[in-house]
């Protein structure tokens, strides 16, 4: 049996590339993408917008503030705390989410 060779960072799994974000568009995707996978998927946490989107460094504030925007309206309502399951984050809590009805 074939091995698979090990997954590099940016990578996304499905073969579809992740678009690139620059730092002036970060707030607006992140709602954008966020709320079309809420509605796709029902609840999830901000991972499923990184499986999208690859974004810049320097803009990773950018991406807490637009969801708790989202939260403050009262657009997503957070559910529970899970593992997040990307390398980077290291197993630490992330925040589930599911659209306010």
């Amino acid at each position: 049996m074939a091995k698979k060779r090990p997954r590099r960072q940016g990578e996304s799994s499905g073969g579809i590339p992740r678009r690139k974000i620059p730092k002036a568009q970060t707030f607006a995707t992140v709602q954008e993408v966020l709320l079309a996978e809420l509605k796709t998927h029902g609840q999830g946490t901000i991972e499923l917008v990184h499986a999208k989107c690859e974004f810049e460094k320097s803009a990773g504030h950018l991406i807490g503030i637009a969801v708790n925007a989202l939260a403050t309206e009262k657009r997503i309502v957070r559910l529970n705390l899970q593992h997040s399951r990307r390398q980077q984050a290291h197993g630490r809590f992330v925040s589930l989410w599911r659209l306010n009805e």
